[in-house]
């Protein structure tokens, strides 16, 4: 009993900001383009959930959401995936985090999460009491108390698009490509720009942006986002004359962008209508 004292006393704290539940719920997913993807969760807690799905599918990093308890209580929420990592059986999991729940969204949670449970109700069990495994984890304490944890961390998620953009800078406007957006973030691909581009690199002033699917849209979005890098692409000039031959030529300009915070509300609303339409 003194041994159990001094292992409480050295216990790890706990990272999450509320304790998991090993709930097996039916997860119905939105997806972009207007059908429901199917998932169940591993585990749930009133700030996040594990939750694995079928396929990979391309989901940006704000979704939304509906859990359902064992007797068809729902609640309807949105989420922020975290990170995603390949399964078994060609299945993802996603690790969700609930970072903004209204009350009454919090108050339905909580039901599906405690009382909307078949278990309670029923002298059938899912899990097996497994006493030798019960026995070796206390066992194996004095191991886990010595150990340093540290939090998993977050892997960017973004969709994969292909759409028409735009970067306005210095009176110009550069064509490309957009191959990856999310909430907080767009990575872009510039066609034959000039090496000058470079020096976006260390510009602290945002850059314009018009995005839209397809080129000939008369009414793209109009937003500001700023350079975080630029990775310039040349190729040797194998053809030219000798003098010539140790030139380069910018072939495509890769730039990741981020959307200031501090302009979530004037352009927040439009960036969550691309994450739904944009493919």
């Amino acid at each position: 009993m003194l041994g159990t004292a001094l292992l409480v006393g050295l216990e790890q704290p706990q990272l999450r900001r509320a304790h998991r539940l090993s709930r097996q719920l039916a997860v119905e997913i939105y997806n972009t383009d207007d059908t429901i993807l199917d998932g169940q969760t591993l585990d749930i807690s009133e700030s996040g959930a594990r939750i694995l799905v079928d396929g990979n599918p391309n989901l940006p990093d704000v979704i939304e959401l509906t859990l359902i308890g064992d007797f068809g209580r729902r609640v309807s929420l949105s989420g922020r995936v975290m990170r995603r990592t390949s399964a078994a059986d060609n299945q993802t999991l996603l690790a969700v985090d609930f970072p903004a729940l209204t009350a009454d969204q919090y108050d339905a949670l909580v039901l599906v999460l405690y009382s909307d449970v078949e278990e309670w109700y029923t002298q059938q069990r899912q899990a097996v009491d497994r006493p030798l495994h019960s026995f070796q984890f206390l066992a194996t304490g004095l191991t886990r108390v010595f150990r340093e944890t540290k939090p998993a961390g977050a892997a960017p998620v973004r969709k994969q698009i292909r759409a028409a953009v735009q970067m306005y800078w210095e009176g110009e406007y550069y064509p490309g490509v957009a191959t990856a957006i999310g909430s907080r973030s767009l990575r872009i691909e510039l066609d034959n720009c000039p090496p000058e581009l470079t020096a976006l690199r260390r510009t602290t002033v945002p850059v314009g942006i018009l995005l839209s699917q397809d080129v000939s849209d008369p009414n793209p979005a109009q937003l500001l986002a700023q350079v975080e890098s630029v990775e310039t692409r040349r190729m040797l000039l194998v053809n030219a004359p000798s003098k010539q031959r140790m030139a380069t030529a910018t072939a495509s300009v890769p730039m990741e962008l981020s959307f200031p915070q501090t302009l979530d509300e004037r352009q927040g609303d439009q960036i969550r209508q691309l994450l739904k339409k944009l493919v």
